[in-house]
């Protein structure tokens, strides 16, 4: 005849441990999910994004580049050869800024480079925004960009551009096999 199981008597120690064993697991599980893995789990857009407006009151144009955090840690980590690389700390946003600076130029229709000035960085949710400043030119014409920003390290990349300076506001796209854009540009008239 079958037997039922019937579990021992549980003295106060073996409940103990069985309940230190659950919130110990319990606990693994939540660091897990809320840790430094869990940028694993994020999508890569493979885009910038670069805003770049007219600050008539500063006589300047603005410049807002901001990228997916999970594109400037891979990028970064990339770009140093160091796996443990962060693009929030002050050190990786500058090594990131710096490849902006060198992957953009943005030229007058003078034929000279507009002088970009770096403004900052800061963590935007979960991107990375960039700020640069250039006084506004004084000549009107087409402008041009020419860009290939972190196109060395993720090929599939894609910067799109916001010209709000424009009239009417207009987008480019530049990509692996389109890396340049021009626009036309006049100063505002003199009141």
């Amino acid at each position: 005849m079958d037997r039922p199981f019937v579990r021992p008597a549980e003295g106060p120690r073996s409940r103990r441990r069985r309940e230190a064993l659950i919130a110990l697991a319990s606990s693994a599980a939540v660091l897990a999910l809320t840790g430094r893995p869990q940028t694993a789990f994020a999508h890569r857009s493979r885009v910038a994004l670069t805003r770049v407006a007219a600050n008539d009151a500063a006589a300047t144009w603005e410049f807002t580049t901001t990228l997916h955090l999970h594109d400037a840690a891979g990028a970064l980590v990339k770009l140093t050869g160091d796996a443990g690389a962060d693009p929030t700390s002050p050190t990786g946003r500058a090594r990131l800024a710096l490849e902006l600076e060198r992957a953009i130029k943005w030229v007058g229709p003078d034929g000279k480079a507009l002088p970009l000035t770096l403004e900052g960085a800061e963590l935007l949710g979960n991107d990375l925004a960039f700020y640069q400043s250039t006084p506004a030119p004084s000549i009107a014409g087409d402008f041009s960009v020419e860009g290939r920003f972190l196109q060395s390290v993720f090929p599939d990349m894609a910067h799109t551009l916001q010209f709000e300076l424009t009239d009417p506001p207009r987008s480019e796209r530049l990509t692996g096999t389109r890396t340049s854009a021009v626009f036309a540009w006049s100063p505002p008239a003199s009141a």
